[in-house]
């Protein structure tokens, strides 16, 4: 669950310096998302597990249907958390979506264009991983009256690119890693370690 992190080190074997890695998950947690819509069409994804995909219900000022890239342009009336979406918004606003944060973001990606939807928390596109690897063949581009490159995967938007082979693309949301300590100088040290402690504050 969502809390602070408290890590405690009890040491009485002199070591100056440690390494310590920590792998943390973020999933299953509330989160608002604010999404600031232009007039006309707005390149979105829903990156949040939320009671109702409708697009009716997410954007009502929209017109109810959202528009899907599957080897051409398909209309639907609902979203799914691993695709981008255009949608048509008469004037621009701003849209407040709540709900959970995912706890897997492995979606499918296709052979040739895709339109693929982001994650929760801001990602570096050198973070966005695949499977097979390195099936990536092109650059993120994303919409804001007008297209341009993106270098980073931003919450709430949808982005092109062009996959060499079918596979899953994955945004690594869930987790966060933090090196809290400079490398230790002997690893075999690490061993006389007295105490780690690990507690949640929620």
């Amino acid at each position: 669950q969502d809390g602070d992190l408290d890590v405690i080190i009890q040491d009485d074997t002199g070591i100056d310096y440690m390494y310590l890695m920590l792998t943390m998950c973020c999933c299953g947690v509330p989160e608002t998302l604010q999404y600031n819509l232009n007039q006309g069409w707005n390149l979105i994804s829903l990156p949040l597990k939320v009671q109702d995909y409708t697009v009716a219900t997410l954007f009502p000022h929209s017109s109810g249907v959202a528009f899907y890239f599957d080897n051409g342009y398909h209309a639907t009336a609902t979203l799914d958390n691993c695709y981008g979406y255009w949608i048509k918004i008469d004037s621009p606003m701003t849209q407040t979506i709540t709900g959970v944060t995912l706890c897997d973001d492995i979606c499918p990606i296709e052979k040739g264009w895709n339109i693929v939807g982001s994650t929760w928390r801001a990602v570096p596109i050198s973070e966005v991983e695949t499977t097979p690897s390195d099936i990536i063949v092109s650059m993120f581009f994303k919409y804001e009256n007008g297209y341009a490159v993106a270098t980073t995967i931003e919450p709430g938007r949808g982005y092109w690119v062009k996959a060499s082979d079918a596979g899953t693309i994955s945004m690594n949301s869930d987790f966060s890693k933090m090196g809290l300590f400079p490398p230790i100088e002997k690893e075999d040290k690490l061993q006389e370690l007295l105490t780690l402690t690990f507690s949640d504050s929620y």
